[in-house]
């Protein structure tokens, strides 16, 4: 009569199968093992990142194993890194966010959590921001709500951009559509040579998208072309774009 038979209780069914999958591993045989507390039933398998592991059943039920050991060290890995970056420009980003829409004594709480900035519910752990965001590219980075400057703080509509990038995604920013392209004053400014300021100040003063964009003013005279007429708005967009010209026999 064999040892697991001889106490007179019926040997149970193991709680796993082969192919069962449990977080990291997935089982690839089941064995009836005598330990020191008795006959138990263990799982060989084999975990995502290749190696091999073998643990009770009813471990691996539970959720006590749930990989070979790599899960653990990874987040033990994580946790070491956040420590780290504590003190970082990254931590200091993560921890502004917040107060920007938590704490209504903040100094700019009007412009933040006071008009309905909110922070994602898991952005509150840096952790979670850390990995989604990154760390701060440059000391000329910063956070910056995009596409939606009026969205919240989320996967999705956030970035690290620049001070340029972030002046072209104010809410008062001035945006001016033409043949079809909207583009901030700004923009148009790098193609047309016409200052944002000017430009500004003529769709403040109603002018027509066309009529403002291509009207010179005194200062450009060295955007004309060589017949003094001054270049179209599409001619400049094609200078800063220019397509390869058709091969000729």
């Amino acid at each position: 009569m064999s040892g697991n038979q001889s106490t007179g209780r019926a040997r149970r069914e193991p709680l796993v199968k082969v192919g069962d999958r449990y977080e990291r591993l997935v089982v690839t045989s089941v064995s009836h093992m005598k330990t020191s507390s008795g006959w138990r039933w263990f799982a060989s398998s084999i975990c995502d990142c290749g190696n091999a592991n073998t643990s009770r059943d009813d471990s691996l039920v539970s959720g006590k194993v749930r990989s070979c050991g790599c899960l653990q060290r990874e987040s033990a890995g994580a946790i070491n890194r956040s420590h780290m970056l504590s003190n970082s420009p990254t931590y200091s980003t993560w921890a502004n966010m917040l107060t920007r829409c938590t704490n209504p004594k903040f100094e700019d709480w009007d412009r933040y959590g006071g008009r309905g900035i909110r922070v994602c519910q898991a952005w509150f752990s840096f952790e979670a921001f850390l990995a989604d965001m990154g760390e701060r590219p440059s000391p000329s980075h910063s956070l910056d709500r995009y596409p939606d400057q009026n969205g919240n703080y989320e996967p999705g509509n956030c970035r690290w951009a620049t001070g340029k990038e972030q002046c072209r995604n104010r809410r008062d920013n001035n945006l001016i559509t033409f043949n079809g392209e909207t583009k901030t004053a700004a923009e148009w400014s790098e193609i047309t040579g016409i200052t944002p300021s000017t430009l500004r100040a003529r769709t403040r003063a109603g002018w027509p998208a066309d009529k403002c964009l291509t009207t010179p003013v005194q200062s450009a005279g060295s955007r004309s072309s060589g017949k003094g007429t001054p270049l179209s708005v599409s001619e400049m967009i094609s200078q800063q774009h220019p397509t390869q010209a058709p091969a000729t026999n």
